[in-house]
């Protein structure tokens, strides 16, 4: 199997699928975020989340950090491998270079009113530009995300209310 590299909008389901796809196909699974963490871990001596990271040291720092680890995966040559994605990756026109060279890319399009209700279930997210109105935020969003991955993603997965499950065999479909 080729190497999968799966984008979407925060809380569309992203890493449960690149899980699901993982223990499915038995592949290593790569969380972009977590090689953040400890890319900053080795940079900094700090122990942060990446959400800590992104907040401490700021968008420009976080994204550098970003850029580096697509840098080492592409430069390592890792084979059969799933890459779970964070939101903000694909939209750095570097990383859109890198992400097409390591690997076939599967955007997850989870229905825009479902992928709202997931995102403030836990309260508004500190991105959102006007936390007053989170719908209004969100729309901008959708408006300067979903574009640019659609332009990016080799398949795409439309997703309204299908379970992990559903979601793995609507992936498994696709025959990649």
């Amino acid at each position: 199997m080729k190497n999968i590299i799966i984008i979407g909008l925060k809380n569309s389901g992203k890493s449960t699928l690149a899980r699901n796809i993982s223990n499915h196909f038995n592949l290593k699974l790569i969380v972009i975020d977590q090689l953040i963490e400890e890319r900053h871990r080795k940079i900094k001596r700090e122990i942060l989340s990446f959400r800590e990271i992104f907040r401490k040291h700021g968008n420009r720092y976080f994204r550098k950090i970003e850029t580096e680890v697509l840098l080492e995966i592409k430069k390592i040559k890792l084979k059969n491998i799933i890459i779970d994605c964070a939101g903000g990756t694909p939209l750095n026109k570097e990383n859109q270079i890198i992400l097409k060279e390591i690997g076939t890319i599967v955007l997850l399009d989870l229905d825009k009113e479902i992928n709202f209700q997931r995102i403030i279930k836990n309260g508004i997210p500190a991105f959102f530009k006007d936390p007053g109105n989170p719908k209004k935020s969100f729309e901008e969003l959708v408006k300067i995300r979903l574009p640019v991955y659609r332009k990016l993603a080799d398949f795409t997965l439309e997703i309204k209310n299908e379970n992990p499950k559903e979601v793995l065999n609507k992936f498994i479909q696709l025959k990649i």
